[in-house]
């Protein structure tokens, strides 16, 4: 129940206090890494391990090979990582998750571009919300969780860009219009029309 809690405050986007924002640009990379056989059986316990509750254990046998800079194992470990209630945990998390977004892997350029998007963890930025989820949706070919983030993102920015506009700030509501109107989005593009009248 109480993962399940965690998971739905993450999905609705809560907000983190702003003396945990991490500089991604700032942190090491490894470079990528390919298992070796004895290191495909013990990622594979480490997931087996993280699937049934076993944290501890999984991040025992997934931090090696995350560090070594393997993208699969950066990826489970930011995931299982991301659903902890601690702080440090979750700054962990968004670590191992830019890392594997570094190497191409879309669920973790999916997360990475939400927090971008919603400030967890990260100064929020929406420009680099979106450059996340352009390589996301480059790597998946529009699938539907790439296609929900687009919408969702859309969804947030004119939000954003209606509480601008309610403030008279034109210029910023502009700014965060202009990219989903030139995306398509119906949306946008009305409030855009709108706000040039």
């Amino acid at each position: 129940m109480l993962r399940f809690l965690a998971l739905m405050l993450l999905l609705i986007g809560v907000q983190f206090p702003a003396q945990a924002w991490l500089s991604f640009e700032q942190l090491k990379q490894p470079s990528s890494y390919q298992l070796d056989d004895k290191e495909v059986a013990q990622f594979e316990r480490g997931l087996a391990a993280s699937v049934s509750g076993k944290e501890e254990l999984a991040r025992q046998l997934l931090t090696p090979l995350a560090e070594k800079g393997n993208v699969d194992a950066q990826s489970a470990l930011g995931l299982m990582l991301q659903q902890s209630w601690s702080a440090s945990d979750k700054k962990q998390a968004y670590k191992w998750l830019y890392f594997a977004a570094r190497q191409g892997d879309y669920l973790s350029q999916l997360k990475i571009s939400r927090a971008y998007l919603l400030g967890n963890y990260v100064k929020q930025n929406i420009d680099k919300a979106r450059y996340w989820l352009k390589k996301a949706d480059k790597h998946a070919e529009r699938n539907a969780l790439v296609q929900d983030e687009w919408h969702y993102l859309h969804q947030y920015t004119l939000k954003l860009a209606k509480a601008k506009i309610r403030n008279k700030l034109w210029n910023e509501a502009e700014k965060l219009l202009l990219p989903g109107a030139e995306d398509g989005d119906k949306n946008a593009q009305f409030t855009l029309a709108e706000l040039y009248k």
